[in-house]
Parts: structure tokens; sequence; C-alpha cells
């Protein structure tokens, strides 16, 4: 009996075997057949091609877009377009983490954010030695283009938002910028003594509340004769739709004070707001071969402060809340 139940388990272990055989060699064939496709083991080049052309679609080119300004600043050198462009992709790095910009308007960081920076740069160039002020300067705009393209004056960054101070001191050791100091304050902190040459301001607040926490910054117009301030001013303060003559291109026709942009205009913020003074222009009416038509189109208002009317109490501004 026992010789007869071993020779009823030969075709059983048989069967095993052939079974055990035949799944080990699917499995041979299948791991072959993985290694051989190379899917898992190797990224595709495809779809990396895909993953950058995913990338350059996301950015704009800002190298062609700056380009196509060349001649309209003729003073920018090649080194300082280089520096430029810098300045552009890494705040396009950094908008993503921190809204320094409008994600809206990132493709359009050169015309609408850049070059109407610059544009001050026609109508007034730093001297070696000015020091200039940016309140509120926000993401950098306009105080680093312009301390790129004037690298002999003093350029002081002042915002209170210590998250984008944080990003603006990054960009400017990024861009190796050593006319450049950094502040993370409120412009009212700034002590009185500590006055400016130029104040620059791009849409921080209605004027008379800009005025009224940062007037104190600007240095005061002493030693100037009221009758050659007004022949200076005049010469900038116009209506119409004309563009500037060239004269007064040179680079040096404004004399110290405020240099402030903003979409719109001015008309409604002017009265009464303590200045001596000022003109305002759209800036597509200064360069119309500068800029397209703009909704709002960047308005220009350059301003000298009486020195008299410089305390904080006589200029009048609403409380403010939040930063500047």
């Amino acid at each position: 009996m026992a010789g007869g139940e071993e020779l009823n388990k030969l075709p059983i272990l048989a069967l095993c075997k052939m079974t055990l055989y035949g799944a080990f060699r699917l499995v041979l064939v299948l791991l072959s057949l993985v290694v051989a496709s190379g899917y898992v083991f190797r990224p595709q080049p495809r779809s990396t091609s895909i993953r950058c052309s995913v990338e350059s679609l996301d950015r704009p080119d800002v190298s062609g877009q700056l380009l196509a300004y060349k001649n309209t600043f003729p003073h920018i050198t090649e080194e300082q377009w280089a520096q430029l462009v810098r300045l552009c992709e890494a705040m396009l790095e950094w908008n993503t983490k921190v809204n320094l910009i409008s994600r809206k308007d990132a493709f359009n960081i050169v015309p609408n954010h850049i070059v109407p920076c610059l544009a001050l740069s026609l109508l007034r160039r730093f001297q070696p030695g000015e020091t200039v002020i940016d309140v509120g300067t926000g993401g950098g705009l306009p105080g680093i283009p312009m301390s790129i393209i004037n690298p002999y004056c003093h350029v002081t960054l002042l915002d209170s938002n210590s998250k984008k101070m944080a990003v603006v001191n990054d960009l400017v050791q990024h861009l190796g910028l050593s006319n450049v100091d950094v502040v993370c304050a409120r412009a009212e902190a700034v002590a009185e003594h500590r006055t400016f040459d130029f104040m620059l301001g791009r849409a921080v607040s209605a004027i008379p509340t800009f005025l009224g926490f940062s007037s104190h910054l600007m240095a005061d117009v002493t030693g100037t004769d009221t009758d050659t301030a007004a022949d200076t001013y005049t010469a900038i303060r116009r209506t119409d739709t004309s563009a500037l003559p060239m004269t007064v291109l040179g680079g040096e026709g404004i004399g110290p004070g405020l240099l402030y942009l903003k979409g719109g205009d001015f008309d409604d913020e002017l009265t009464d707001a303590g200045m001596l003074y000022y003109s305002t222009a759209l800036l597509p009416h200064l360069f119309p071969h500068l800029l397209p038509r703009l909704l709002p189109q960047p308005c220009l208002l350059t301003l000298s402060l009486d020195p008299h009317c410089r305390s904080l109490s006589t200029l009048p501004h609403p409380p403010r809340c939040g930063r500047a």
C-alpha cells in the first residue's frame, strides 16, 4: 500500500515543479521586457523637452523685450542692460513666492514696470554724490533700476514690509549693487536730520498722504533763488500732448525734489498739498515713442516742497494704515 501511495504522489510533484518552473520563466520574461524598455530606469527625453517648453511659456523673454528699448536709452551701457535682464529674471523667480508685482502682469514686467522707471533717467540722471531714497519701494521699483543706471549716486530703498524687503535685499546682493542701502522701516521712523536730494515713489498712496509721512526726508531747497527754481520747473510744466524738447531731456534739467509715478493723473490730489513748484505729465505724452497706450497711463509728478511747509502737521493727510 505504501508503494502505491508514493506512485500517486509522483504526478502531483511533477505538476508542482512544472508550475513553479513556468512561473519562474514568466517572471524572467517580464523582467527582461521591463529592463529592455527602460521606462522605469531611464527618464524619457520627450518628457524633459515637454517640461522645458512648459517652463519657457511661463516666463517672458525679458532680454528680447529690453532689447527693443536700447535706442531709447542710449546712456545705458551694455553691462547695465545685462544687470537689468538679471533683475527681471530674479524678480520673476521671486514673484512665484512673494507678490512683488501682479502675477497677471508678469509677462509685461518690462513695458509696464521696468521701462516707466527707466523713463525717469531721460528727465534726470543722478550725479556722483547725490543721495536718493525710494519710499515704499515694495519690490524694489523704481529704486533698483535707477541705482543700476546711476551707479555713482547713493540709493536708499525704504519699506516696512519685512517679507518684500528680504527679497529686495536678496536682489541687491544678487546684482552686486554697492551703492544701495536696504532699510526695513516706516518713513516716519527715519530720523528727520537724515535728508536726501531726491525722493522716488511709485503708486504708494495719494500724494497728500505720501508727503505727510515722507516730506521730512527731502532736503530743503536752501540757497536756491526762487526765480531760478521757477524757471527750471517752468521748462517742464506742460499740460498739452506734445513731447518735451530734447533740450529739457539732457539728464540734468530737474532740480532736487520728488519724482513720483502712478497710473492716471494727480488732478484730485495736488490741491493744498504743500507744494511750491511742480509739474505733471503722462509718460506717453512726454515720450510718445517710448510706451504703448497703457491703461491707466503712467503719470509722472515732479515737485519741490516749500521748506516752510515740511512739518507733518501742516500737510493735510488722513491717518494712514498698513504699509508704505
